[in-house]
């Protein structure tokens, strides 16, 4: 296996939470559901992230036109360049049935426009299981990470671990969503993930969907903010650190790839 390069992992001294907020339901969602308070919800949520100091990444379907971009880049933490506004990608444009020339156009129609408001966009939310089929296309955008939200059910106590794809790209995978599933441990259990991650000095990828959260109620809300203000004690205390989905890949790409050492015996022969 001589020449063979491995990627290694650094081990961290603290564990790491990237939180990823979904601000807009799916659009055919969105024409049948009145997602009343969602406004209000992402108020909240900016302004508690910007209190306590935590850095989010924002999924929206266009960012140059979604009303909470303005919220996020005028917000205290934006100020410092902290939060990150990241592309949810709909199955409609970004499906392997939608075809490759509709999604390279939809693509870099977002990315373009965005740069040109001073905006950058290296995180991708599909809201399918992956964009393998169109990892090129991705490259191409400048875009450095994907997560996708696919609706599956998750352990929060299992570890996982970003992916690394073709060309430089990151895959994420959610480790714990908000809002909790109906089970009485869920909130317990996904705690007790965190914590995990602290202590090996893992990363734990928690993905918030807000419209989600504004469809069950107040108490979904007091329980994801509860959720939150764990995060954010944690973080005080020094046992972890939170970054956006852009900030995780730049920190995972800086990791140097391992060459294997040749046998002292075959250089002596």
């Amino acid at each position: 296996m001589t020449g063979y390069k491995l990627r290694t992992w650094q081990r961290q001294s603290v564990g790491r939470v990237v939180i990823t907020v979904s601000a807009e339901p799916p659009p055919a969602e969105c024409r049948l559901a009145p997602y009343q308070g969602l406004a209000a919800l992402v108020n909240q949520l900016v302004e508690f992230l910007a209190s306590a100091q935590l850095p989010a990444t924002w999924g929206v379907s266009d960012p140059v036109h979604a009303s909470v971009t303005s919220l996020i880049v005028n917000s205290e933490i934006a100020a410092g360049g902290d939060h990150e506004i990241a592309i949810l990608a709909d199955p409609s444009w970004s499906g392997i049935e939608a075809g490759r020339p509709r999604f390279s156009k939809e693509l870099i129609r977002r990315v373009c426009q965005a740069q040109s408001k001073g905006i950058v966009t290296t995180t991708l939310l599909p809201r399918e299981v992956s964009l393998n089929h169109h990892i090129d296309l991705v490259v191409k955008q400048g875009v450095t990470a994907v997560w996708p939200l696919s609706p599956v059910a998750h352990n929060p106590t299992q570890t996982t671990v970003p992916k690394s794809l073709h060309y430089g790209l990151w895959e994420f995978a959610t480790s714990g969503q908000l809002p909790l599933t109906s089970a009485w441990r869920a909130g317990h259990k996904l705690q007790k993930g965190i914590r995990r991650a602290a202590n090996e000095g893992a990363t734990f990828q928690l993905f918030v969907d807000l419209p989600a959260i504004a469809q069950q109620g107040i108490a979904a809300e007091k329980t994801a903010f509860k959720v939150l203000q764990h995060i954010a004690a944690l973080r005080r205390r020094g046992i972890i650190e939170v970054e956006t989905v852009a900030a995780a890949a730049h920190r995972l790409s800086e990791v140097p790839a391992a060459t294997p050492q040749r046998s002292i015996l075959r250089i002596a022969a």
